[in-house]
C-alpha cells in the first residue's frame, strides 16, 4: 500500500477546511512545517487535534537551519541560531508525537569555508544538540530523517 501525504504549514488560520479536504481524500500521512518560532502550548494542542486523524505525522525542519555554521561560546554555553531553532523544532516534534523530523543539514554556500571546517562544525553542533536533548526519549539519526523513538 502506498502512503499518500501532504505538507502543511502550521499554525494556520484555515486549518479546519484543509483537514476536511484531506480526510475526504483519505490521506494518512502529513508533514508539518512550522510557520513561526516559539509555538505556544495552546498551539501545540491545536496541532495535536488536527494531526490525530493521520497515521503518520512528520515534521519538516526550517530551511534556515545550517548545522555547518559555527558555535559561538557565550558565558557558560554555546550559541548557534541553527542549533537553537533545530532544538526547538525537535522538542515540538516530540510534543506532537511525530514519527520523525526531516532536517536538511545546510551547505557551504559559495564555498566560503574549507569543507573540513564545515564538517567539524557539523560534528560540534550535533554533539551540542544531543547535550540539549538528553532528557528526551532516544533519538535516532538516519540518512535523511531524525527520529524520536
Amino acid at each position: 500500500m502506498v502512503n499518500l501525504g501532504v505538507t502543511l504549514t502550521l499554525p494556520h488560520n484555515d486549518t479546519k477546511n484543509i483537514i476536511k479536504l484531506l480526510n475526504e481524500k483519505k490521506i494518512n500521512t502529513i508533514q508539518i512545517m512550522f510557520s513561526k518560532k516559539n509555538i505556544t502550548y495552546t498551539e501545540i494542542k491545536k496541532i495535536l487535534k488536527i494531526t490525530k486523524k493521520f497515521k503518520y505525522v512528520y515534521i519538516h525542519s526550517s530551511y534556515l537551519i545550517n548545522i555547518g555554521s559555527e558555535l559561538i561560546p557565550i558565558k557558560d554555553c554555546m550559541f548557534n541560531n541553527s542549533i537553537n531553532l533545530l532544538t526547538e523544532e525537535i522538542i515540538y516534534s516530540h510534543q506532537l508525537n511525530s514519527c520523525g523530523i526531516i532536517v536538511h543539514l545546510g551547505r557551504n554556500v559559495k564555498k566560503l569555508y574549507d569543507d573540513s571546517i564545515i564538517y567539524n562544525n557539523m560534528t560540534a553542533n550535533i554533539i551540542e544538540l544531543f547535550k540539549r536533548l538528553k532528557n528526551l526519549k532516544k533519538i535516532k539519526i538516519e540518512d535523511a530523517l531524525l527520529t524520536i523513538l
